[in-house]
This record gives structure tokens, sequence and C-alpha cells, in this order.
């Protein structure tokens, strides 16, 4: 009797999020609705890609927890946070696992574009964050949103190169919310684009 229980509540909630799913496609139009949930597939895992000359490895748990080691020049990079990509030149990333740093050498950089790790603790990103992102955000790299700071991943720091990968959950939480026609990351209709 039980398992029927949980069928049936499990279909009803499957029932509801399809219902609730229409409602937004009626709201938002089917080729609208589909093409911002695509995009926030692609919002999920975010990537870093670059120059320089180093070795290292850099461990994040969210943006405010990580450790690394090694040391690297970075030339150029890119990185992604969700729907926003933000390009850096002329950096360092030196690493002594408990410490670790890229960008602002003795001070600490904007949370976009590096990190200051002082025992574990980002503390580049003691800020402020809006929930979502906003013109500031999209237009000069004022963040990363605070829905953009829940990445678990790494970046590794080779001979010339250097490339990362984390998996953004607040973006899985918008793509899944997103599916019922509501947007927590304020993305929506807003093409992926990289710095100005």
């Amino acid at each position: 009797m039980s398992g029927r229980r949980v069928r049936s509540r499990s279909l009803a909630t499957a029932l509801l999020v399809v219902v609730v799913g229409a409602s937004g496609l009626a709201c938002q139009g089917a080729a609208t609705w589909g093409r911002d949930r695509l995009s926030d597939a692609t919002d999920v895992l975010d990537i870093r890609y670059g120059t320089g000359l180093g070795l290292g490895l850099h461990l994040d748990a969210t943006q405010y927890f990580g450790a690394g080691v090694g040391w690297s020049r970075v030339d150029r990079s890119r990185t992604w946070y969700g729907r926003h990509a933000v390009d850096m030149q002329g950096k360092e990333f030196v690493g002594f696992v408990l410490g670790s740093a890229l960008g602002g050498g003795m001070c600490p950089p904007d949370p976009a574009h590096g990190w200051w790790h002082m025992l574990g603790f980002n503390v580049a990103a003691l800020d402020v964050p809006n929930w979502s992102g906003d013109t500031g955000w999209f237009e000069h790299d004022n963040g990363p949103p605070f829905i953009d700071r829940a990445r678990f991943g790494a970046v590794l720091f080779l001979p010339f190169v250097h490339g990362g990968l984390h998996l953004n959950v607040g973006e899985v939480l918008d793509l899944v919310i997103g599916l019922a026609g509501f947007d927590p990351a304020a993305d929506d209709g807003i093409p992926k684009t990289a710095s100005p």
C-alpha cells in the first residue's frame, strides 16, 4: 500500500511541474522558453582557459573556499560564470596549500578576476553580491552574483596553458526552476557574452 502512495505522490509532483511549466510556456512562448532552457543548460558547467607559464593546481569548494599549490604566470585567461565570461591578463597564480592567490599580489582582486585564499577562505569574496546578474555584472564585470558563486571544481596550470572546469550549482537550480518558467539567475534572454 505504501508503494502506491509513493508512486501517486511522485506522479502528482511530476504533473504539478508539467502544469506549472506549461503555464510558463503559455506566458513566454515555446521558442523563447526552449531557447532560455537550452542557454541555462550551457550555464551549468563553467570553464576557464588561458595561457601562461608554470605548474600548479587549485581546487574550489564554492567561490568562498579553496586551496592550491604551485606557481604560474597567467598571460591571458577567460573564466565563464554561467552566462557571462570575464577576461584578464598579466596576473600570477601562487599556491601554498591553505594559502593561494590569483591576481592582486598583496591586495585581494575583485572576486570575478581572481582569488586570495587565507587558511582556505577567499577574502576577495568578502563583498555583498547581488543575488542574480544585473547591468553591473553583464556590462562591467561587477560580481559575480551570488547565484554563480556556488561552483565546485578545479583549475590546472600547465606549462604554456591552463584550464579549469566547475560545476555551477546555482545555474543547475536556475535550469531546474526555469522548467517551471521562473528565472532565479535573471539571465533569460541574455546571450552568452564575454567582457566588454
